[in-house]
């Protein structure tokens, strides 16, 4: 951290400064001093709002504050910026499922599934969409909607394979077993 503030002092304007200045978010992210990072991805945003580093700068911020932070709502208003940036940035999926899984944890799930129907249909293509289709189904079920739980969880059977599947087969398994 301290050669890359270096010499981003000593060079603030050469061509990999923006991404010299996420990482300087990276390491205190990793050293876990989280005022730091934003801090940090902060100056990304202010200092190289052309950079292609904003995006994933931005994002970050929301992470920081969601699982390290558990400040939810803050959480929620740095992932909306990241929606802002425009519908073609690479994390504008993830920050829309970040958003609905805010709400889960929070226990708000009519919110959370709101949300993540969202990633469903305005990221049909998204990797995040069968495990969004999955979560609605969770939520569902933490509500005592044990049908709707297991229309959603059997769409996930249904459409799509691997371990999301194979989560939604045990959860539907539960459900049954328990009626």
């Amino acid at each position: 951290i301290k050669e890359y503030s270096q010499l981003l002092k000593d060079h603030p304007r050469f061509s990999g400064a923006a991404e010299v200045q996420y990482m300087i978010g990276e390491g205190y992210r990793a050293l876990r001093f989280f005022e730091d990072a934003i801090e940090a991805y902060q100056e990304v945003l202010k200092n190289y709002p052309a950079s292609s580093s904003i995006t994933k700068a931005q994002y970050n911020i929301g992470v920081i504050y969601h699982l390290d932070l558990e400040n939810y709502e803050e959480a929620r208003k740095e992932y909306e910026k990241v929606l802002l940036i425009g519908k073609n940035n690479p994390f504008v999926d993830d920050a829309q499922y970040m958003i609905a899984f805010t709400y889960q944890r929070e226990g708000n799930f009519a919110e959370a599934r709101r949300e993540y129907q969202k990633v469903i249909d305005e990221y049909p293509r998204s990797k995040r969409v069968p495990t969004a289709h999955y979560d609605i189904g969770s939520c569902y079920r933490k509500e005592g909607e044990s049908e709707k739980a297991l229309q959603a969880y059997k769409l996930v059977v249904r459409e799509y394979s691997g371990n999301i599947a194979d989560k939604a087969l045990q959860a539907i398994n539960e459900i049954e077993k328990n009626r």
